[in-house]
């Protein structure tokens, strides 16, 4: 029972693994396209996540990012 636990994780953390390429293969290409854009938007979250986690208050600092998290226009 064990080993088919040890192999169901194993293949999400490569499922997870795969999925994170992918984010980053789509991620690379939108800033050869955009670079501005992506410059100033990385910027605007590194300052929430800043912001986020400088905070004294008892909200996570995950609570606060999904908070704050705004759909934003790529055109």
């Amino acid at each position: 029972m064990f080993f088919l636990a040890s192999e169901q994780l194993a293949q999400w953390d490569r499922r997870i693994e795969s999925f994170c390429v992918q984010v980053n293969q789509v991620l690379d290409k939108i800033q050869l396209v955009h670079p501005d854009w992506c410059q100033k938007t990385m910027a605007s979250v590194e300052a929430k996540i800043n912001a986020a986690t400088n905070d004294d208050d008892h909200i996570s600092t995950a609570e606060q990012s999904i908070a704050t998290v705004k759909s934003m226009d790529i055109s």
